[in-house]
């Protein structure tokens, strides 16, 4: 007998079933809430499946973003072992049948032919660390984004306000910028102080020394008595400057705390840290940029072979062939993980634009555009080839060398 338990996991219920065998259920789908004595539902089918066969089943349930947690949490609790399965191993099942159809009781049979069929690929179990080294790194994507956002509306304040601004700053989103910003929203509280006044809260608010303070103010106020602000002191607009400052200063030092935050646990692991150091010695490639794919991917030993970390990030060709159609040059399957996948083209535009020597992602670029093919498809061979020499480098524990 090969007894198994299958919940079809939903918001704030789930719908479980017990198998003793292939089609062989121990009883019909039962729904229970995701509450305490709910979930005393699973201990009682998992009990009776016990005393029937004397085995212990596994349980198993899809991926559902975060709802699937707290069953997760229920069965860690009380020792009993559990498999996720990606959503779209049960759909494909699913779409195997006749008759396609979808429901929550449905569902749990559809779980157990994934099961039965072998169709179940082992379970990675990241270690705590690991864990938090994920979270850090979407976290990190979050505020990125957020940051960004930010940075878009503060510049258009910027170009309104201060229209010279980019003759003095031309990163107008540096900490010595946004503090700046913060305090002199308008060029009127810049001429409403004396130069020597401005010195020294540009030096106290920036860190910055006499010289560079200096010849920044004195820059600025010549630009200031030569144009006009799009609008005055007492105009909102310059209450959403100081907002956008403040936000994008926020976050910014949100950011930089979280990647110390990850290369911190990445140092106190030697596998991790040679890796990061291995990436890092790719050219065009940066040690934070390496650090956050290593949180996203958790561990490269876990994969088999380069083609497997191809697959988990989702770059693999949707290969499609039929008759005179080839299949070939296809969009990709999109059926890994999308933040990794986005860490990756961040890599690979970044050693593609770098103008470094030896740059072995450059020079492939290069090579296959020349050949005729589009961009994108180039681009997507670029990252493929990437994961090949991380793992590859993770394999050997060397650093990179362009032969």
């Amino acid at each position: 007998m090969n007894p198994c338990i299958t919940i079809d996991v939903s918001k704030e219920s789930s719908h479980i079933q017990g198998f003793l065998d292939f089609d062989t259920p121990i009883s019909k789908p039962k729904k229970f809430f995701h509450t305490k004595e709910g979930f005393s539902t699973i201990m009682t089918i998992y009990n009776n499946i016990v005393l029937k066969t004397g085995i212990k089943p596994k349980v198993y349930f899809e991926y559902t973003g975060v709802y699937h947690k707290t069953i997760m949490a229920y069965l860690k609790a009380n020792n009993i072992s559990f498999i996720p399965i990606p959503p779209l191993v049960a759909a494909k099942v699913r779409k195997s049948d006749l008759r396609n159809k979808k429901t929550d009781t449905r569902d749990c049979k559809t779980l157990s032919y994934v099961v039965y069929e072998h169709k179940v690929k082992s379970y990675y179990e990241p270690s705590k660390d690991e864990k938090r080294l994920k979270d850090l790194q979407r976290y990190y994507m979050i505020t990125e984004k957020q940051y960004q956002e930010i940075t878009v509306h503060l510049y258009e304040m910027i170009d309104s306000i201060y229209p010279f601004y980019k003759a003095i700053m031309s990163e107008f989103d540096c900490f010595t910028s946004l503090k700046f910003m913060q305090k002199y929203p308008h060029p009127d509280y810049v001429i409403s102080h004396r130069e020597k006044t401005l010195i020294k809260d540009f030096k106290e608010l920036t860190g910055h020394g006499d010289k560079y303070a200096t010849k920044v103010i004195s820059k600025l106020l010549t630009l200031i008595n030569n144009t006009i602000p799009g609008c005055s002191k007492d105009d909102f607009e310059v209450e959403m400057l100081k907002d956008y400052a403040t936000q994008a200063l926020f976050y910014k030092t949100r950011l930089n705390k979280t990647l110390e935050e990850i290369n911190r646990i990445i140092d106190q692991d030697e596998s991790k840290k040679i890796l990061r150091e291995s990436i890092d010695s790719i050219p065009g490639v940066g040690m934070n940029t390496a650090a956050r794919f290593i949180a996203e991917v958790s561990n490269v030993d876990r994969f088999k072979s380069a083609k497997a970390l191809v697959a988990f990030a989702g770059t693999d060709s949707n290969i499609d062939q039929s008759g005179q159609k080839d299949g070939k040059h296809l969009s990709i399957t999109k059926c890994g993980n999308k933040r990794l996948r986005t860490i990756l083209f961040i890599m690979v535009r970044s050693m593609i634009r770098k103008r470094v020597a030896l740059n072995p992602i450059k020079d492939f670029y290069k090579k296959k555009t020349q050949l005729g093919l589009q961009p994108k498809v180039v681009l997507v061979a670029c990252v493929n080839k990437l994961l090949g020499i991380i793992y590859q480098l993770n394999k050997n524990g060397d650093v990179f060398t362009y032969n």
